[in-house]
C-alpha cells in the first residue's frame, strides 16, 4: 500500500498556502461557492457512513413508541411508514386507537395496513369518517379490526370513536373528543376487538399492535410543472423523484424552511430530470435513475445534515452559490469551459489521496421492498483495481443508502461513489475571471502550455474561491479565481446492466404466523345413491387440513349461482377413508345445476381466507344425438346420459323454433337406461317442423335439452 505520508507533492514556482497569503488578497465571502458535501472529502464519507441515516427497522421501532408529543416526520415516496400511537384508550374489550403516520397531508394511493407485520385485507371505505369504516376480511383480524384513515383533511375523529357505546369524553373519561382530529396530519384510527382471553396473545402479540401503512405519501412541488405553485400545496403531486423530495425537505421542513429566493430551482429541475431517466435492468424493463422511499424525522440539529440521507440515496451533494442551495446528482457533464492558461506563477498539485481517504472496498446498505421495507445489504464491492494498488490491504467504507428502495439503484450509486473516491490527482490553481461561472460539480478541460501540459485533460471543480488581488499589475485591483480541481473521467458514470448488476437474492419477508392458515386445494367427486325409487347424486369435496395449530373446525359453503349458502361445519379430525389424510364433506345435489364449494379454517385466532373449488357439473345430458326426418316419422339415435340418475326421455315438437311453447310428441321413452345406445322413433304427419329430445332424472328433473332439430317428414 502506498505510503501517503511520503507521497511526492509537486510545487511549482513556490506553492502558496490557501492559494494567496491573507496580506495580499481579500476573499469575497458573499460570492464564495463551495462543495461542502463532496463525495471526495472526509466530510462526505462521514455523511454517508454516519449514524444519522438510521436503519429503517430501527427507526420504525422508535416511532412506534406511544407518545402525546410525536416527532415531526415527513414520509417520502412509496414506502411503509410506522405509526406513532397518540392514544389507545380501552372500553370493555375494545381499543379505540389513533396513530400518526405523516406530519402533513398524504396522497395514500395504494393503501395497505399492517398490524404486527401482518397485512390486513379489508373491504369498505376507510376515508368515510361518518361511515362504518374499512372492515378486515382476513384472519386473524376478521371481526376484530375496523379502521379509518385521514389524509390530513379531517376535523374530527370517526363518528364511531365519539359515539359508539357512549364512548365520548363526556361520558367516558379518557374518551375521544370531537376536536381530537390532528388536522393537517395523516393519521389512522383503528378500532380493535381484543377477543377471548386465550386468543389475545396470538392475535395481538403486542399491545398496542405495531402498526404500519404502505402507500404513496407526501405530495411535493415540481418546478418543472408550470401548473404547480411553489406556495400552494393543493397544486402539488406525489412523486418518488429524489431531487423533488430533497427540494421539499428543504422548503417545507419544520426546522428552518427555505424561501424560494434561497433555493436554486434550476439546479433542482436539472437534478429532477436526471432522477427521472429510465435505466435498463438486466432482467428486462427499466427503473428510474434515482428514487427515494422512507421517513425523514426532523430534530433541532443542522437541517442540511438531517436531509443528507435523502441526498445520499442518489450519491448526490448539496451546493451553495450566491446565497442559494442547489442539488447535484452524479451524472457526467460535458465540460463547460476550456482553460489554456492560469494566472500567477504558482499552482499546487498532488498525486495521492490522504491516508484517511483511501478506500478500496464498499459495504452498501439499502432498503429492500420485498423484505417489507427493511434494511438489506449488497455483497461487499471491491473497487476495480484498487486493492492491488493499495498493496492488498483492505480499507472498507460503509455506504448507508437507507432511503434507496432499489438494489440496482444502490449498485449504481456504489459504483459511482467508488469511482469518485478513487480519484487521486488534485490541483489548486488560479484561473482567469471566466471561472467565476463555475460551480462545484461542473467540469472543465485544461489545455495548458508546456511545461504544464501534463495537467491537460478533464477535471471536476471541487470549490471556487473568488477574490480580489490588491497588488495587481500597475497597482490595480485584479479579480482572481482560485479553484480546487480533481482529475475526472467520464467512465465513472458508465453502467452496463449485463456486467455491472450483481445477482441479488431477496427472500420475501414472511412474519411469524399468528393467523389462521387456509386449508389445502379442494378436489371434488360426484357419486350416486340408489334409494330404490330414485338415484340421488352426491358431491364429495376433499382438502388437505390447515397446518395452523389450534384448528377447531372447518366451515363450508356452496353456490349454484352467485350467492353462497352455508353448508355447515366439519370437525378438524374428520378424514376420508380412501383419500388418506384428506378432510372431507359431502352434500346431496340436484341434477342440472353447477356447484362451486368454498372452505375456510376456524381456529382460536379466527377464520382464514376462503379456498374455492372448481365448478362441479352434475347435469344430465345425452352423450350424442343424431336426428332425421323419414317417411311418416322422425328418428333419434345416439347414447343416453352416463349419469345413473337418468330415467327416461321425451321428444318435443313445434311449428316454430321455440322450445318454451313446444308440446310433447308421443309418450315417454323408458326403454333405455343410462349410457346405452338408443333408437327412438315418433310418427308424424308430412311437413317440416322443429324437434327436441330431453332426458329426465329419477326425480323427474329436466336435464339438458338437445335441439332444436329442423326435420322434414315425407
Amino acid at each position: 500500500m502506498p505510503n501517503v505520508a511520503s507521497a511526492a507533492t509537486l510545487y511549482i514556482a513556490g506553492a502558496f498556502a490557501n492559494f494567496v497569503a491573507p496580506s495580499t488578497a481579500v476573499f469575497l465571502a458573499s460570492t464564495t461557492v463551495s462543495l461542502a458535501t463532496s463525495l471526495l472529502l472526509s466530510a462526505a464519507s462521514n455523511a454517508l457512513t454516519s449514524n444519522a441515516s438510521t436503519k429503517q427497522q430501527d427507526q420504525s421501532r422508535d416511532l412506534s413508541s406511544p407518545t402525546t408529543a410525536p416527532e415531526v416526520r415527513y414520509v417520502y415516496g412509496h414506502t411503509r411508514a410506522a405509526g406513532t400511537p397518540t392514544g389507545t384508550p380501552v372500553k370493555g374489550e375494545y381499543i379505540y386507537g389513533n396513530w400518526i403516520l405523516n406530519s402533513r397531508w398524504s396522497d395514500l394511493t395504494g393503501l395497505k395496513l399492517f398490524l404486527d407485520k401482518r397485512e390486513v385485507e379489508f373491504t369498505g371505505d376507510p376515508y368515510d369518517f361518518s361511515g362504518v369504516g374499512a372492515i378486515a376480511t382476513n384472519g386473524p383480524f376478521l371481526d376484530h379490526t375496523t379502521f379509518w384513515i385521514s389524509k390530513g383533511d379531517e376535523t374530527t375523529p370517526p363518528d364511531v370513536f365519539t359515539s359508539e357505546n357512549g364512548y365520548h369524553v363526556s361520558t367516558s373519561p379518557g374518551g375521544w373528543k370531537t376536536t381530537d382530529a390532528w388536522r393537517g396530519l395523516t393519521t389512522i384510527w383503528v378500532k380493535i376487538k381484543a377477543g377471548d382471553q386465550e386468543e389475545r396473545a396470538e392475535r395481538w402479540p403486542s399491545a398496542p399492535p405495531f402498526l404500519e401503512v404502505e402507500a404513496d405519501w407526501s405530495r411535493v412541488y415540481d418546478p418543472r410543472d408550470v401548473a404547480q405553485d411553489f406556495s400552494d400545496e393543493t397544486t402539488w403531486t406525489h412523486s418518488s423523484n429524489l431531487a423533488l423530495c430533497v427540494l421539499d425537505s428543504l422548503k417545507e421542513n419544520p426546522v428552518r424552511p427555505y424561501q424560494q429566493s434561497n433555493l436554486d430551482l434550476v439546479s433542482f429541475s436539472t437534478a429532477a430530470d436526471i432522477a427521472d431517466l429510465d435505466i435498463a435492468l438486466n432482467a428486462g424493463g427499466t427503473e428510474k435513475e434515482f428514487v427515494i422511499a422512507g421517513t425523514l424525522v426532523f430534530s433541532n440539529g443542522e437541517l442540511e445534515d438531517q436531509v443528507m440521507p435523502l441526498v445520499s440515496a442518489g450519491g448526490g451533494y448539496l451546493v451553495r452559490s450566491g446565497g442559494q442551495v442547489g442539488l447535484q446528482l452524479p451524472k457526467y457533464q460535458t465540460p463547460s469551459q476550456t482553460h489554456t492558461d492560469f494566472l500567477g506563477s504558482s499552482l499546487t498539485a498532488s498525486d495521492l489521496l490522504p491516508t484517511t481517504d483511501i478506500v478500496n472496498n464498499i459495504r452498501t446498505v439499502y432498503t429492500s421492498i420485498v423484505r417489507g421495507y427493511e434494511s438489506a445489504e449488497l455483497k461487499p464491492y471491491d473497487i476495480p483495481g484498487a486493492l492491488s494498488v493499495d498493496g492488498n490491504i483492505a480499507a472498507t467504507m460503509n455506504l448507508n443508502l437507507n432511503f434507496c428502495p432499489s438494489a440496482t439503484q444502490a449498485m449504481r450509486v456504489r459504483k459511482i461513489v467508488g469511482g469518485l473516491i478513487r480519484r487521486q490527482k488534485s490541483l489548486q490553481v488560479i484561473l482567469e475571471p471566466k471561472a467565476l461561472d463555475l460551480l462545484p460539480g461542473s467540469t472543465i478541460t485544461l489545455d495548458l502550455p508546456a511545461p504544464f501540459n501534463h495537467f491537460d485533460g478533464l477535471w471536476e471543480v471541487q470549490s471556487v474561491h473568488p477574490g480580489l488581488d490588491m497588488y495587481g499589475t500597475n497597482d490595480s485591483v485584479a479579480m482572481m479565481v482560485p479553484v480546487n480541481l480533481i482529475k475526472h473521467s467520464s467512465t465513472i458514470y458508465d453502467w452496463d446492466p449485463a456486467t455491472d448488476e450483481e445477482v441479488v437474492t431477496e427472500v420475501t419477508y414472511v412474519p411469524a404466523s399468528r393467523s389462521t392458515t387456509v386449508p389445502g386445494t379442494i378436489t371434488t367427486q360426484v357419486n350416486y345413491v340408489n334409494t330404490g325409487s330414485v338415484v340421488q347424486p352426491i358431491i364429495k369435496f376433499l382438502f388437505d387440513p390447515s397446518p395452523s395449530s389450534g384448528v377447531v373446525e372447518y366451515e363450508w359453503q356452496y353456490t349454484t349461482n352467485t350467492n353462497y349458502v352455508t353448508g355447515g361445519k366439519i370437525d378438524k379430525d374428520t378424514r376420508d377413508s380412501v383419500e388418506t389424510g384428506k378432510v372431507y364433506g359431502q352434500t346431496g345435489a340436484s341434477e342440472t345445476l353447477d356447484y362451486t364449494f368454498r372452505v375456510r379454517t376456524l381456529s382460536g385466532l379466527g377464520a382464514s381466507a376462503w379456498v374455492y373449488s372448481s365448478v362441479v357439473n352434475v347435469d344430465v345430458a345425452f352423450s350424442s344425438v343424431v336426428a332425421a326426418g323419414e317417411s311418416g316419422l322422425v328418428r333419434f339415435t345416439g347414447t343416453t346420459p352416463t349419469s345413473p340418475s337418468f330415467s327416461y326421455s321425451r321428444v318435443y315438437e313445434n311449428t316454430v323454433d321455440d322450445f318454451s311453447t313446444a308440446t310433447q310428441l308421443g309418450s315417454d321413452n323408458t326403454s333405455y337406461g343410462s349410457n346405452q345406445a338408443f333408437d327412438i322413433t315418433k310418427t308424424h304427419a308430412t311437413g317440416t317442423d322443429f324437434y327436441w329430445i330431453v332426458p329426465y332424472t329419477t326425480t323427474n328433473l329436466e336435464g339438458t335439452v338437445s335441439g332444436s332439430y329442423e326435420l322434414t317428414v315425407t
